[in-house]
């Protein structure tokens, strides 16, 4: 008759290190040897925590078999640079694991692990960003996620997960803009009206440019319904998206944008219809180069 084989029946004890032990009387010897060279590192080598420590000495001497006192400073050195490193990746990893789960489901969680591996993007400390290219490559990325993401929010996430996600990469692209210079188009005029201070600052200005803010959200909602982005045809619809109270005048082969009253400065302005043209094919291609805007009331 064959002889059973009970070996996996063995019961295993880990020491601090995560080697295995057959009985718990060697854990607690090798345990007792790890904490006491844990003690001389940091006696050794004053303000050095913990887990760097533990990490140091599994580097000198994972099979505890040497005497780590009769090591070399740069033997230390090197171990201890190496362990902080590791810490340092292992910290940053369970960090970016919390702020991943922040606020989403499961089902959420899976998405957005998926939609940031796709994209490459990792997390800078609160902010979230593509890894590869400078600051417009950065910025880029994230201008071209969020139409997306806005288009096909019901297949991606459920309504909970969603303001989540956005309010995360709108965040990021915020943050990024914030580093860029603004978009300043040669002919934009900006006429204070008579009686208020050239440079006063408006009290309730929604947006640092209306007019800009007006083009992105008259592209945006067009792009959303599958209309076309024919110059002629965005700029018949500018006035089915201005804010309350704002006007509009498109006659004589010029754009004339007057800003509600209830500010402290009331402004108009300006833009001719060939320059349009030029600064509707930049938002083709960048839906979301502001921020969303938020509706005055």
């Amino acid at each position: 008759m064959a002889t059973k084989d009970n070996t996996s029946n063995t019961k295993e004890y880990p020491d601090k290190f995560g080697r295995k032990h057959d009985s718990q009387e060697k854990v607690d010897a090798a345990n007792a040897q790890i904490d006491a060279q844990c003690k001389y590192l940091k006696t050794k080598y004053n303000g050095v925590e913990e887990d760097v420590a533990l990490e140091t000495i599994n580097i000198l001497n994972p099979d505890l078999c040497i005497d780590i006192e009769g090591l070399t400073e740069d033997e230390f050195e090197a171990a201890l640079f190496e362990a902080q490193v590791t810490r340092s990746l292992e910290n940053k990893k369970k960090e970016d694991s919390a702020k991943d789960k922040a606020g989403l489901s499961e089902d959420g969680l899976r998405m957005w692990i998926a939609l940031r591996l796709a994209h490459q993007l990792e997390w800078r400390g609160d902010y979230c960003w593509p890894k590869e290219g400078d600051i417009e490559q950065k910025a880029h990325v994230l201008r071209e996620i969020l139409p997306k993401l806005d288009m096909e929010k019901p297949l991606r996430f459920s309504e909970e997960d969603f303001p989540v996600v956005r309010k995360r990469l709108g965040k990021s692209l915020n943050k990024i803009n914030s580093y860029l210079k603004p978009i300043v188009y040669e002919d934009e005029e900006v006429e204070p009206q008579a009686g208020s201070l050239k440079n006063k600052k408006r009290s309730n200005a929604p947006e640092p440019n209306a007019y800009q803010e007006l083009l992105r959200r008259t592209t945006r909602a067009r792009y959303a319904e599958g209309k076309s982005l024919n110059w002629k045809m965005v700029l018949d619809s500018l006035k089915h998206h201005l804010e309350k109270g704002d006007s509009l005048d498109t006659t004589g082969g010029k754009i004339r944008l007057t800003i509600a009253e209830g500010t402290d400065d009331k402004e108009v302005i300006k833009r001719k219809e060939s320059t349009f043209e030029k600064d509707l094919s930049f938002y083709r291609q960048n839906l979301l180069k502001l921020p969303l805007p938020s509706k005055r009331g």
